[in-house]
This record gives C-alpha cells, structure tokens and sequence, in this order.
C-alpha cells in the first residue's frame, strides 16, 4: 500500500483495490475459523452463518473495514 499512493487513495475513498483481495480476504471457506457455544451441530450453525452475513453486508458498505479485521491501520 505504502509504494501505491493512488492504492491508498482508493481504500481511503471507500473502494478495495482488486490487487489486495488475494492478500487479504480468504481463499475458501476452511481458511476461516469461528465457533460457537449453542448446541446446533451444523457448520456453520445459524449464528456464526448471520454473523457472515453481517460482516459480508458492513464490508461491502465499509471496506476499508477488511484491513482493520488483518490488524492493520490507516491512522498510523
């Protein structure tokens, strides 16, 4: 990001560059880990399958989001 101002302008205006999805989102579903303490056997059970549809729903509103979620900052 740092040797791509025009990268940074784009996160900073609430666009993800194409170049930094392989690096940051997963590549499949088992790259992923969540749990859940309710008794439902399935995976992924109704909780953690809303919890997708919310972090998916405020990324696509908030992208720049992603980055704080791989402990990274925009501030520093």
């Amino acid at each position: 990001i740092r040797s791509a101002p025009g990268m940074l302008a784009q996160i900073v205006s609430g666009a993800l560059p194409t170049a930094l999805s392989p690096h940051l989102l997963p590549e499949t579903a088992a790259d992923l880990d969540f749990g859940c303490t309710c008794p439902d056997p399935g995976w992924p059970c109704k909780h953690v399958a809303a919890l997708c549809y919310l972090l998916a729903e405020r990324l696509d509103e908030y992208p720049r989001d992603l980055l704080t979620l791989r402990g990274l900052s925009l501030d520093t």
